[in-house]
Formats: structure tokens, C-alpha cells, sequence
């Protein structure tokens, strides 16, 4: 379903927003995938695999509550099936965290990214993103060897 120059083609429904939230969050999608995955090509390929999966059920999508965390669940997902975590630097905090306290570690120490901005690719509201931050923060303090 991707379309001539590497972007996810449209679903005929609301074109214009796919393509809208696409652009929005494919930079830091592929950041994060390749964070995890450690092989640029690997990481556009499962970034362009999910975009095109939802792009193909993005009506019914656009009708849940958190559309871009569904779509952040299936990243997490298919970077998951891709990657060998134990080895990746992103892994550590995969290895020892809940996969949304792992990621906003990745997101927000790893690449660097304000928390806000972690949010919005997470989907979800800026006090959940600060609250996981500091929850998987404290967990990381009680482990071992820290």
C-alpha cells in the first residue's frame, strides 16, 4: 500500500488527515524504531509496515479514543518482533520495564526528546507521559547495580 515516493498510500477516507498525522509522526517514529532495531532500513521498513496497516483501517481508527496510541502500540509491537533487545542500547530499559515506562525511557532519555513531544508520538496526554517518566524513573533507582 505505499505509494510512489515511499509514503504510505491514502485510504480513501479522511486522505488528508492520514496523510497529516503521517507526517507528523513518522520523524519520530523512525527514531524510535531505529533506536530499537539498530538498522536503518529495517527501522523505515517496520515504520512504513505500520503506517500502511493503519492506513488501511483509519476510518474506524479516527473513531477510538486514543487513535495515535493504537498506532504506538502496534509500533512497539512490530519493533518488538524485529529487534534483539538484550543487545540493543534502547533494550536495557525494555529488559527491566513495562513496554510504556521502556519507551518513554527511550524517548525521553534515550533520543532525547522533550516529554511533551514523547507524549504526542505515544499518544497520550502530557500528565500520563510525566507520570510513567517518573514511575519507570524510580523503578530503575531500586534495581540492582544502579
Amino acid at each position: 500500500m505505499t505509494g510512489s515516493e515511499g509514503e504510505p498510500a491514502a485510504p480513501p477516507a479522511f486522505c488528508l488527515e492520514y496523510r497529516a498525522f503521517c507526517d507528523t509522526h513518522r520523524a519520530g517514529y523512525l527514531r524510535y524504531a531505529q533506536a530499537r532495531i539498530e538498522d536503518r532500513h529495517a527501522a523505515r521498513d517496520c515504520v512504513d509496515a505500520v503506517l500502511d496497516g493503519v492506513g488501511a483501517c483509519w476510518p474506524t481508527l479516527l473513531g477510538s479514543e486514543r487513535p495515535a496510541a493504537r498506532v504506538w502500540t502496534d509500533l512497539r509491537c512490530a519493533t518488538d518482533h524485529r529487534t534483539a533487545a538484550a543487545h540493543a542500547a534502547s533494550g536495557r530499559f525494555h529488559a527491566v520495564l513495562r513496554s510504556d515506562q521502556a519507551d518513554i525511557m527511550v524517548l525521553h532519555h534515550g533520543l532525547d526528546m522533550p516529554v511533551g513531544q514523547a507524549a504526542g508520538l505515544m499518544g497520550l496526554p502530557d500528565h500520563e507521559a510525566h507520570a510513567l517518566l517518573r514511575g519507570a524513573e524510580r523503578e530503575l533507582k531500586r534495581l540492582p547495580d544502579r
